[in-house]
């Protein structure tokens, strides 16, 4: 109900495009049946954010962090950042990287060994058309004008080719740091036009002393829904990003278990993001990293992608591409004595593409496709049918949604998307479990339409009063009507 009446707020003010979702079942307008039968309803606001590098048609694959080299912080053996590193990176479909240990130094000297890497990797990153975010050392270093400056010194030089996309201010800030990041990204603006303000925030399940004095700090009670908006709220006011990044990792303990919250957080971050006219984007889990964090399989991977995208998502990002070292540089992940086959990461730390690449890949073959449409598309609901692994807030739920009158078949989550007054569905199977696979799941519609489904990144059309879809565990289906 909040999500209605802030839609059709929004339409009386726009008075014309930006116009609000109707009740579940609305009635064209007068006249709205076009020649090919299709109706057409009042817009819903759709909101993305545009990397200039990809293009305003290109969905915004990241992935969490760069090739790495060595260093005197942390002893990596040798350098990664590598021609071939940066085509696997583009291969997989990812399109966005983002730096870590390949951070800069801010010295405005651009001849340093460090920033010569940075150098390196974004030249490698333009060749193959991924959109490269730098990371400053000091990550405070936008905080005061005079760094500021030192910093364009060097990113001027980094502008110079093309694929210098951003900066990765801060990972996973507390409410302690708002007003900090705020006075940074004032003068962030004033000084990297067209570049992105890049910051990812923490899930609901963050500890209360996390929520307040950021992840890092540790420790703490369990936090309140209460909180987390406040924390939400208080970031998007005070900071006003270009988007809202955050992390919420499900695939916890044993399988087939998902940690509960999963869709509330989603809920929360897609309500209060549209009430500020900006999108969000997620990331997924595709790695372990400690021995309550399982390795995902195929359907996890595509599960978790799936339904961000039915939800609304307009970008997103995987944890983690390249396997990183801890700061003795002899240990791998995020605590001692794990292998590369224990943590799961899509590459080795040394380099070697492992399962959950060619998992991503897979995945990310219908992404790519989907996304194209998905990015104009805005969100208006959920209509489920069957039981779901973890609760969708009653809020989000839809009985029908326009010319869509039921699903049936095998439990589904339909995202209910507006295009341009056009209907979008983004069908998913709602399951992790393989015996869910070549699930059959139909969409009942209120007459005979023409549509366009694209699955598995192929684009078929039908027409007909019902459409059924088969798709294995945690698949995806977009139908445009």
């Amino acid at each position: 109900m909040k999500r209605f009446i802030r839609l059709l707020l929004c339409a009386l003010l726009s008075l014309f495009l930006l116009a609000g979702c109707a009740p579940s079942s609305p009635t064209p307008p007068e006249g709205g049946d076009n020649p090919g039968g299709t109706d057409t309803y009042e817009p819903i606001p759709s909101y993305k954010y545009t990397i200039e590098y990809l293009g305003d048609d290109v969905f915004p694959i990241g992935a969490w962090m760069a090739p790495p080299y060595q260093n005197n912080v942390t002893p990596i053996p040798e350098n990664y950042i590598t021609e071939q590193a940066y085509k696997d990176i583009a291969d997989s479909g990812i399109n966005i990287i983002y730096a870590l240990y390949d951070r800069c130094e801010n010295t405005g000297d651009i001849t340093t060994e460090r920033n010569q890497n940075v150098l390196k990797a974004l030249q490698y990153a333009d060749k193959y058309g991924v959109a490269y975010f730098a990371r400053d050392w000091n990550e405070m270093a936008l905080m005061e004008e005079s760094d500021t400056q030192d910093m364009r010194i060097l990113y001027d030089e980094f502008d110079k080719i093309p694929s210098f996309s951003g900066i990765l201010v801060q990972d996973e800030p507390g409410l302690v740091h708002f007003d900090n990041l705020a006075q940074m990204k004032t003068n962030f603006d004033k000084y990297f036009e067209g570049k992105t303000f890049y910051t990812n925030m923490m899930p609901t399940y963050a500890t209360d002393n996390q929520l307040n004095n950021g992840a890092a700090s540790g420790g703490g009670n369990p936090s309140t829904i209460e909180l987390y908006e406040r924390y939400v709220d208080e970031f998007l006011d005070k900071v006003k990003p270009q988007l809202f990044s955050y992390d919420f990792y499900p695939m916890m303990n044993e399988f087939p278990n998902i940690e509960s919250g999963y869709f509330r957080n989603m809920s929360i971050v897609a309500e209060k993001t549209a009430e500020a006219g900006i999108p969000f984007w997620t990331f997924i889990q595709s790695c372990s990293w400690g021995s309550n964090v399982r390795i995902c399989n195929q359907a996890e991977i595509d599960w978790q992608v799936n339904t961000s995208l039915a939800y609304g998502a307009k970008g997103i990002q995987y944890f983690t591409y390249w396997t990183p070292y801890d700061d003795s540089g002899t240990n791998l992940g995020f605590y001692p004595s794990r292998t590369d086959e224990q943590i799961g990461s899509m590459v080795s730390h040394d380099g070697q593409k492992q399962d959950m690449y060619y998992r991503v890949q897979k995945t990310n073959v219908n992404l790519v496709e989907v996304g194209k449409v998905l990015l104009d598309c805005g969100f208006a609901g959920i209509v489920q049918h069957g039981e779901s692994p973890d609760e969708i807030p009653a809020q989000d739920l839809l009985t029908d949604f326009r010319q869509l009158k039921s699903v049936s078949g095998a439990d589904a989550i339909v995202g209910c998307f507006d295009r341009n007054g056009k209907t979008v569905l983004y069908v998913v199977n709602n399951s992790i479990l393989s015996e869910s696979d070549n699930a059959q799941i139909s969409l009942q519609f209120e007459k005979s339409l023409s549509y366009e489904v694209t699955q598995n990144g192929q684009k078929t059309t039908g027409e007909g009063e019902t459409l059924t879809l088969t798709l294995n565990a945690g698949e995806g289906a977009l139908v445009c009507l």
